[in-house]
């Protein structure tokens, strides 16, 4: 969170140095790695669009990252207030805020313990990754080679917060689905302005799981050109290939299968017991109704209750394209190598 708090803090001071090195670094690093693209002619034109291609993504999450952070901090920061008349959902949210503080260790074994291990293990897999981007040829050599190093350890620093955060979130949206007693709009419960919030700071972590998932870039480019360009022998390349099958389980389908599908269900479990609550209340109206024989009311309080049992979350666009890429991204990684792991092995 501190790093993200940092860059928010950069982009709002729109006249300091520091804001525009962070916006004009990533893009002339970019600009040199193509202008020095004159060794690009000892290579084909496959393994060229190899060197390109990633690159680009690199960069654009990285912008990506930028524009982004300044809203998500603000949302984050927001739902202090989505139901602060709760005393439980207050005591999550004041946990969430310290869990989500990453190098802050004053606020308990727990939360420290696990903030410890987090970095260390994103430290060992950051220095085993830009190994392997080394060892599997993904980079040209030289000075190309330098820049696009760092472009990769700028993206795994900010990945390092972002991938953190979206875990606790989905924690912190699990518990909050246990309390029973938050208010909502009984007539239309996902119109609820503290589900909205809610849902506003979901829909943003959809798209930082996005720009954390283009790292599987690395793992789908390697298997298309490595394996499937070059049609080396499998046998001889085991280590890579068990490398990337398990960077991109676990942090390609794994991840995304954890963090949206289960984000998305705990935003559906909250609404259903809404709907559940607010059909109860309203045929109890409806049964008093009947009662007095006042059919005005009756019809009235029928169409409310069908409104209730329709109720969906609004799907936006912007929800749609960042699930749909994320999915479809690591969708291909895995048929990809599936099937070249068939042609190596079967063919």
């Amino acid at each position: 969170m501190e790093i993200m708090v940092h860059i928010k803090n950069v982009v709002k001071n729109k006249k300091s140095l520091l804001y525009y090195v962070y916006f004009l670094l990533p893009g002339f690093g970019l600009a040199s790695y193509i202008v020095s693209g004159h060794c690009f002619q000892q290579y084909e034109y496959i393994t060229m669009l190899k060197y390109i291609v990633s690159p680009f993504a690199l960069v654009l999450t990285i912008y990506i990252w930028f524009f982004v952070v300044p809203n998500y901090i603000k949302e984050i920061y927001d739902l202090k207030n989505a139901f602060n008349y709760n005393k439980e959902y207050n005591a999550l949210y004041d946990k969430f805020i310290q869990w989500i503080n990453q190098f802050n260790l004053e606020y308990g074994v727990k939360s420290s313990g696990v903030k410890i291990v987090f970095l260390l293990s994103w430290i060992g897999f950051g220095f085993v990754f830009m190994y392997y981007v080394d060892y599997l040829e993904i980079i040209p050599d030289g000075g190309m080679g330098n820049i696009y190093l760092c472009l990769v350890f700028v993206l795994m620093v900010l990945n390092f917060s972002s991938y953190y955060i979206c875990m606790v979130f989905t924690f912190f949206i699990k518990n909050v689905s246990k309390i029973e007693d938050l208010k909502c709009n009984i007539y239309l419960p996902s119109t609820t302005n503290g589900f909205l919030r809610l849902k506003k700071v979901a829909n943003i972590t959809y798209l930082f799981f996005l720009a954390d998932s283009f790292l599987c870039i690395f793992a789908y480019i390697d298997f298309v050109f490595l394996f499937a360009h070059k049609r080396v022998g499998l046998g001889d390349n085991l280590p890579k290939f068990f490398f990337i099958s398990l960077y991109m389980g676990c942090f390609g389908l794994l991840s995304f299968i954890i963090i949206t599908f289960r984000v998305k269900y705990y935003l559906h479990k909250i609404l259903e017991k809404w709907k559940r609550r607010s059909i109860d209340i309203l045929q109890k109206e409806y049964d008093e109704a009947c009662g007095k024989k006042n059919e005005s009311e009756m019809y009235e309080l029928t169409k409310k209750i069908q409104e209730v049992r329709g109720d969906r979350i609004a799907v936006s666009k912007g929800e749609l394209v960042a699930a749909f890429s994320t999915f479809a991204l690591n969708i291909v990684s895995i048929i990809t190598s599936i099937l070249i792991l068939l042609e190596n092995f079967l063919i």
